[in-house]
């Protein structure tokens, strides 16, 4: 994975999600299983879990000898023991709580290869401008930005063309 299993450990820390027994779906597995199901999106929380299983490394996680998938209601309730954590969950009517958690992703990507340069996961809260300066951390001396409609500000031009950028 991308993410080292410090980071992940690390949040679960942060937002005080940590167990208090011993579980076959351990928080840092439920995590790395919420990211990776965005790798999957066509494939059941099952199929994701045993691909992501597969991939992992023993000493990432254990999940011993004779560990096996669980049913979809154990998987689905160990998400909701983890709670939406960082990113919340979007505003509604008054009195209501939105059926989802949602986050914003801010992408950096090459035209003509879609390569993914950088990106940037935060709350909904956050506006995708402040995160797009961010990613300028990432552009070079030569190349060449396009961004995207509502991007377009002092801040960004500046900002691109001292990292020596056309835009």
């Amino acid at each position: 994975m991308a993410i080292p299993a410090t980071v992940i450990e690390d949040a679960i820390a942060n937002t005080k999600s940590e167990e208090e027994r011993k579980r076959s779906l351990p928080a840092q597995l439920v995590v790395s299983l919420v990211i990776a199901m965005s790798l999957w999106s066509k494939d059941s929380m099952r199929d994701v879990l045993k691909n992501l299983i597969d991939g992992l490394s023993e000493a990432w996680i254990k999940v011993g000898k004779y560990w096996r998938v669980p049913c979809k209601s154990a998987i689905t309730q160990a998400r909701q023991r983890l709670g939406a954590r960082v990113f919340g969950r979007p505003s509604s009517r008054p009195g209501t709580v939105a059926a989802f958690p949602k986050v914003r992703l801010v992408v950096l990507i090459e035209a003509g290869t879609h390569i993914i340069f950088d990106a940037l996961m935060c709350p909904y809260r956050i506006g995708e401008r402040v995160r797009a300066l961010k990613l300028l951390r990432s552009v070079k001396s030569g190349m060449l930005l396009m961004w995207d409609r509502g991007l377009h500000s002092y801040a960004m031009v500046s900002s691109t063309v001292s990292q020596g950028c056309d835009y």
